[in-house]
C-alpha cells in the first residue's frame, strides 16, 4: 500500500508491460513520442545487463534463451541502478564517480542477514535523511522520487536537477519498454539518450549515500577491487570520510562485520563482482566505535602496509630479480618478470592481513605488533623465495650463483630493520 501511495495508486508504474507509452512502466519512463519505431528489439535479458560481454571471448552474451519475467526484472533493475557510461547515448547513473566508475558498498551489521541488514539500512536513511536534505539540496517533500514515473525524451532539456529529487530517489539510467506478443512472450526495446537523467556532474558521484565512502575532496569512491590495501585507504587513512552505515553501531554486538561489496568496471570492461566480510572481534571493537582508538588502529594498519611495502619492494623483489637475471654484477631494474611471484606474496598477504591487524592491536603494545608482523613477512616472503628456486628458469651454468645472490638480496638489512629480524634462507642441503 506504501508503494502504490507513492504512485497515486496507479498500478501501471509497477506493471512490466503497459501497452500506453505515455504511461510509465515498471522501471520505463514514459514514451513522449508516441512510438517505439526507431528503437532498437533486445531480445534477451542480459543483453541489457551491465555485465560487459564484449565480442564473446569470455562471457558469452545471448545465453538465456528462455527467460522467466524475474530474469527480465533483475537485469533491468540491475542496469537501471547500476550502469556506467557504455559509449555514446549509453549513460550511466548518477551515484557513481564518473561513467566509468562503480557503485560500492561499504557497511558494518550485527551479521550478514537479510533482514537484519535491511532494518539497520532503515534505520540509517532515516537518521540520515535531514543530514542529505540540508547538505545536497534535495527537497524535503513532494521531491521526485520515482524517477521513472517522469516524462524522458533523452534530450537535455529533460533531465532532473539533483536539487528537484527527493534524497531517496530511486534512478532510471536508460530508456527502455517492454512488450509483450501474442503468446506472452516478454521482449525489450531501448533508445539511447543524448545526456544522463541527472544533471549531477559536479557532484562526482557524492549524493550522500550512506553506503558509499566519499573523499575528502568530495568524490565517491571506486572500487577496483576489495584488497586489504584499498580497504585500509578508505577504512584507516583518512583520505575518506566514514560513511554512515560502515559506522559500528552500539546495536551491532559485540562481534559486528565490515561488508564490503563492488561490480568492479572500467572502459568497456568488467572486472568482476567482489564481496568482503572483514570480522570484528570482541577486543577491536572499540577501535571502530571510538574515534580516538579508530586513530590508533589506523597508524598501526599504515605501519603494517608499510612494512610489506619495502619487503615487496627492496627485499623480496630484489632478490627475485638477482635470482632471474643469474646472478648480475648489476641488476635490471625494469625486469618485470618477478611481478607474478610479489603479487603472490601481496595475495597471501591479503588472506591474513586484518585478522592478524586485529589481533596484534588489541594488545595495546604497538612495537611488539610490528616486530611479529615484520617478521611474518618475512617468512612469507622467504617461502615465496624458496619456491622460486624451483620454479623460474635459471641458467644453468649461473644456477648456484644466481640462488648465492638471491639470499644475499633477501638476508640484507633494510632501512633499520634488526639483525634478529632477519631470517637465513640458505638453500636446503640434500640428505646423502
Amino acid at each position: 500500500m506504501m508503494l502504490r501511495h507513492l504512485t497515486d495508486r496507479d498500478d501501471a508504474p509497477w506493471s512490466l508491460v503497459v501497452a500506453d507509452l505515455a504511461k510509465p512502466a515498471f522501471m520505463q519512463p514514459p514514451v513522449p513520442e508516441g512510438t517505439l519505431e526507431e528503437w532498437t528489439p533486445v531480445t534477451f535479458p542480459d543483453e541489457i545487463d551491465i555485465l560487459v560481454t564484449a565480442r564473446n571471448h569470455d562471457v558469452k552474451s545471448s545465453r538465456i534463451e528462455a527467460p522467466r519475467p524475474e530474469h527480465w526484472i533483475y537485469a533491468l533493475v540491475t542496469v537501471q541502478t547500476m550502469a556506467g557510461f557504455d559509449g555514446r547515448t549509453k549513460y550511466g547513473i548518477a551515484r557513481m564517480n564518473s561513467g566509468y566508475g562503480n557503485r560500492p558498498c561499504l557497511s558494518a551489521s550485527s551479521d550478514l542477514s537479510a533482514q537484519v541488514r535491511f532494518r539497520r539500512d532503515l534505520a540509517i536513511l532515516l537518521e540520515q535523511r535531514p543530514r542529505m536534505i540540508e547538505g545536497y539540496g534535495y527537497q524535503a517533500s513532494e521531491g521526485a522520487a520515482l524517477l521513472w514515473v517522469l516524462n524522458w525524451d533523452g534530450g537535455d532539456s529533460s533531465q532532473i536537477a539533483l536539487e528537484d529529487c527527493d534524497p531517496f530517489f530511486i534512478e532510471i539510467a536508460r530508456r527502455v519498454r517492454f512488450t509483450a506478443d501474442t503468446s506472452s512472450r516478454l521482449s525489450v526495446l531501448r533508445k539511447g539518450s543524448d545526456q544522463k537523467r541527472i544533471n549531477s556532474d559536479e557532484r562526482n558521484g557524492d549524493l550522500g549515500d550512506p553506503w558509499v565512502p566519499t573523499s575528502m575532496d568530495g568524490k565517491a569512491w571506486t572500487a577496483t577491487d576489495l584488497s586489504y590495501r584499498h580497504l585500509c585507504k578508505v577504512l584507516f587513512t583518512g583520505d575518506y570520510a566514514r560513511n554512515p552505515a560502515a559506522e559500528v553501531r552500539k546495536d551491532d554486538g559485540d562481534s559486528p562485520v565490515i561488508l564490503a561489496q563492488v561490480l568492479a568496471r572500467g572502459q568497456g570492461k568488467t572486472d568482476g563482482y567482489h564481496e568482503r566480510m572483514i570480522p570484528v572481534t570482541p577486543k577491536i571493537r572499540d577501535f571502530f566505535a571510538r574515534p580516538d582508538r579508530n586513530q590508533q588502529l589506523a597508524a598501526l594498519a599504515s605501519d603494517f602496509v608499510q612494512i610489506v611495502d619495502d619487503v615487496e619492494k627492496k627485499v623480496l623483489r630484489l632478490a627475485l630479480l638477482a635470482l632471474i637475471q643469474g646472478g648480475p654484477d648489476k641488476i635490471d631494474f625494469q625486469d618485470r618478470r618477478p611481478d607474478g611471484l610479489v603479487n603472490e606474496l601481496d595475495s597471501a598477504i591479503d588472506r591474513i592481513f586484518f585478522p592478524r591487524l586485529f589481533e596484534l592491536a588489541g594488545d595495546d603494545d604497538d612495537a611488539a605488533a610490528l616486530a611479529i608482523w615484520r617478521k611474518q613477512t618475512f617468512e612469507l616472503a622467504r617461502q615465496t623465495l624458496q619456491q622460486a628456486f624451483d620454479s623460474v628458469p635459471i641458467p644453468l651454468a649461473r644456477r648456484y650463483r644466481a640462488i648465492a645472490m638471491a639470499v644475499w638480496r633477501y638476508s640484507a638489512p633494510i632501512g633499520n630493520q634488526r639483525r634478529d629480524a632477519r631470517i637465513d634462507l640458505a638453500p636446503a642441503r640434500s640428505s646423502s
